[in-house]
């Protein structure tokens, strides 16, 4: 379940002037919106689940050979196969975030955001190279590209480690949700166990 897409730019305090954008780069992309890529793509596998967050939203993760989903953590210019797509215009830059489902809470899609941007900015991280062609072929993927995680199991624990994404959403946040979250896994089992395969339309269909 996908179709979210979460665009955004970085302004001043003012709303007058793009951040993501500086002419005297090459590519026209400023530092601070390179640090803040960097910090979103390294945390990743983690805000995946929460900007993806049911089993068959987790799901869409898988790898294809053709897919309308990221199945990494990448980033390129009007690249819509990249996880992050970075455009950039005359006036300004700003990016679409491409992990997001139609099933997440927006709000929580923007706190994971501004909890990975922020932490990129202030570690001063560095994205790895943006991707120019298909991000589904393994040929153009930079090395050590993280993977988005394609299963509730692997989500949870990269949610769970990240110790960064933890503590900004706090503690009572995030066992609240992975609690939530493990009861789906559960459920998943149980369904798998009876054989019954309509078990996740049963549940989200009339809400989501």
């Amino acid at each position: 379940m996908h179709g979210c897409h979460f665009n955004y730019s970085l302004w001043d305090i003012n709303g007058e002037n793009n951040l993501m954008m500086d002419n005297k780069n090459p590519d026209s992309l400023s530092d601070v919106a390179r640090h803040w890529l960097a910090g979103i793509l390294a945390h990743a596998p983690a805000v995946s689940l929460l900007m993806a967050p049911t089993i068959n939203c987790v799901k869409a993760f898988e790898p294809r050979s053709t897919s309308i989903n990221p199945c990494n953590a990448t980033w390129g210019f009007d690249n819509r196969t990249t996880a992050l797509r970075v455009k950039v215009g005359d006036t300004g830059a700003y990016i679409e975030n491409r992990i997001c489902s139609g099933g997440a809470n927006p709000y929580l899609i923007l706190a994971a955001t501004v909890a990975a941007g922020i932490d990129g900015i202030q570690n001063q991280m560095e994205p790895l190279p943006h991707v120019n062609g298909n991000a589904y072929d393994p040929d153009n993927i930079p090395t050590n590209t993280p993977i988005l995680p394609s299963n509730m199991k692997t989500a949870l624990e990269n949610l769970s480690n990240d110790s960064i994404i933890c503590e900004a959403l706090g503690d009572d946040f995030v066992k609240c949700f992975v609690a939530h979250k493990l009861h789906e896994l559960c459920m998943e089992n149980e369904a798998k166990a009876k054989g019954d395969t309509d078990w996740e339309r049963n549940l989200f269909f009339e809400y989501l």
